[in-house]
């Protein structure tokens, strides 16, 4: 073996440790290495791959500069390299080169014939119809089947999950057609990548150079180059692997003499080129919500994850109420809102100019009384026990009857899912509700922002008059742990939903998801993130779950540390951040409850109000 196979040999190695310890180092906190070979962030310098940029570029269909930047480095070492990728870093050459060891003990070595070299082409055509497909389809065709992707996405399954994927029974077929079938079938005559990388390095400085002289024809180069080329004629699918170089016995063939300074030269990159990437432009991605639980995986994606974004520029600002978090978002200033599903369709039945691109959490809502009303509730001690049985629906009845008029009940706005549940709730036992205002219903909702739903139930306790309210979490345990009042209920057990029922979402302007798509995308995915950390912690419990509190009250202030413990106590489980996809039949659901109880004039059309496009597809991410 020559010094220069060893070489190429012991970097290859080296990549498939690379795979193996970036979900291991990631799974210990440890972020020095993110990503794979597609797309890799390393101490901060973010590395694409040309193929896979422009293919995020035609399935997004738009001209997104950053990330061009980012393929500056590749681009350029396969300039002066070529394709050295394929044959020195690409794990799926290095497991070729195992099964083209086995295909030699049961096939004998031999020329390919001239007919089969024209299926060479199949590469470099597959390329421009990889680009359609993205475009058309939205999807990014070739990263699901590159096998170093699945190397890499198989990798951090095990590590995170303990799960292996499914697509590596492709990377499997390969090997066994390549063993017993084809020799190195999928980097001759399938791998686009390939393809591409020879196009870029077409004009490579290092590259194999022929002596004709020494040459005595014996043809061994021929025969032992894996990517079965003539290396005599310096193809332009020549991946710089030095097979040809290292079996020539007569020196025919040799690298040129330049390879030397170049492999110097591209064992660092230089400091403007570091500046170029580090002046990627950030999209700007303002968020505004109101003081609720349900803004809690967006509180936790800015404090934990802003700085690791790389697309997006992500703030968050609060809101005193929905109502004004309604008339900042129709400003046009805004690129996406936290908000309630009846209160965003009203908007998008107002203007349909915004899309649901994700959920926020499940669940999450209380009903709680003041001590009068629950004078004739007598509700039990334990909250576990606290069920949306007649009790407190009978309370209301005899409320109106003592007093000659409705109770009053306070949600954060007429349009929330608030209004909806308390709506469920009154009906499941035939009672009626007014919004705003009646005479002959048993509860009237009236609109309290949450923050000031504490001092409505115990202002309206001083006054000698039983009161009430639908609010999202922790407001009910808020007013539970500081003596003011009592969660009687919780939405969970009155809209039963598979995963928990929809009430707050994600929406985002028609412009951001148009010309903010990656960003919006990085977004939502730590939102994800940020909910995975807070199921994590709840679990835990101790200081990680006090952890997550102290990140929530630098935004909220007004949720005590013991209510958001007891909010997010797994054994109650009243509120929850998974699944957090689209889910256009819990979303069907709330919409026809809201109509039903004339909290909305009319349904829309759910396929027009979502877009499914920023769903997580695996437990991957991008973090």
């Amino acid at each position: 073996m020559t010094k220069l196979i060893f070489l190429r040999k012991s970097v290859q190695v080296l990549a498939i440790l690379f795979l193996i310890a970036v979900p291991i180092l990631n799974y210990l906190g440890i972020h020095l290495f993110i990503g794979n070979f597609s797309s890799s962030r390393i101490m901060g310098f973010s590395m694409t791959m040309p193929l896979e940029a422009l293919e995020t570029i035609f399935a997004s269909q738009k001209m997104y500069i950053p990330i061009l930047i980012t393929t500056i480095v590749p681009v350029l070492f396969t300039f002066l390299f070529g394709a050295f990728f394929c044959s020195w870093i690409c794990p799926q050459n290095s497991f070729s080169e195992v099964g083209d060891l086995v295909h030699r003990k049961f096939h004998k070595r031999k020329l390919l014939s001239s007919k089969t070299r024209y299926f060479f082409i199949i590469p470099f055509l597959l390329i421009p119809f990889i680009f359609i497909i993205d475009a058309i389809f939205g999807i990014t065709l070739f990263s699901v089947f590159h096998p170093p992707a699945i190397f890499a996405r198989t990798s951090l399954s095990i590590v995170f999950f303990g799960t292996i994927c499914i697509e590596i029974i492709l990377i499997i077929l390969i090997l066994l057609v390549e063993i017993f079938g084809i020799r190195r079938a999928w980097c001759r005559y399938v791998c686009p990548l390939g393809a591409f990388l020879s196009i870029i390095g077409f004009l490579r400085i290092w590259k194999v150079k022929f002596n004709k002289v020494s040459c005595n024809d014996c043809l061994s180069c021929l025969s032992d180059c894996p990517f079965g080329n003539d290396p005599r004629k310096e193809p332009i699918r020549c991946r710089n692997c030095g097979t040809c170089v290292s079996k020539c016995k007569k020196g025919a063939l040799n690298f040129s003499a330049v390879i030397m300074l170049f492999l110097v030269l591209s064992s660092t990159y230089t400091f403007a080129e570091e500046e170029n990437v580090k002046k990627i432009v950030k999209e700007s991605i303002r968020a505004i919500y109101i003081p609720m639980a349900d803004a809690y995986a967006g509180i936790v994606a800015f404090e934990k994850y802003r700085d690791k974004m790389i697309y997006a520029d992500y703030s968050i600002e609060r809101m005193a109420s929905l109502a004004e978090l309604r008339a900042y978002f129709i400003s046009g200033e805004i690129d996406v809102a936290y908000v309630m599903v009846p209160l965003a369709m009203d908007m998008f039945l107002e203007n349909p100019n915004f899309k649901c691109v994700s959920l926020m959490q499940r669940d999450g809502s209380a009903l709680a009384i003041n001590d009068l009303l629950n004078t004739y509730v007598n509700l039990p001690a334990k909250r576990k026990d606290r069920k949306p049985d007649y009790k407190v629906a009978g309370a209301y009845a005899k409320v109106k009857e003592d007093l000659g008029k409705p109770s009053m009940c306070a949600v954060s706005s007429l349009l929330a899912t608030h209004s909806v549940i308390l709506y469920k709730y009154l009906k499941d036992h035939g009672k009626s509700l007014a919004l705003g205002r009646g005479d002959n219903e048993d509860v009237v909702a009236v609109s309290v922002s949450p923050i000031n739903s504490p001092s409505f139930i115990k202002k309206n306790n001083s006054r000698g008059i039983p009161a009430s309210f639908v609010q999202s979490l922790p407001w009910g345990d808020v007013v539970e742990t500081q003596k003011i009042g009592h969660v009687a209920l919780y939405s969970k057990d009155v809209i039963v939903w598979p995963s928990g029922h929809v009430q707050c979402i994600v929406i985002a302007t028609d412009e951001c998801i148009k010309n903010k798509k990656e960003a919006l995308r990085e977004v939502i995915s730590y939102l994800h993130k940020g909910g995975m950390d807070i199921e994590t912690s709840r679990n835990k419990g101790g200081k990680d779950l006090i952890s997550i509190s102290d990140i929530i009250r630098l935004h909220i202030p007004e949720h005590n540390e013991e209510a958001i413990i007891q909010t997010l106590n797994p054994d109650l489980n009243v509120i929850n951040y998974k699944n957090l996809n689209i889910d256009k039949k819990g979303i069907q659901l709330i919409m026809d409850l809201a109509v039903e109880a004339k909290i909305l004039k009319k349904t829309i059309d759910i396929d027009n109000f979502t877009d499914e496009s920023f769903s997580i597809t695996d437990k991957k991410h991008t973090w």
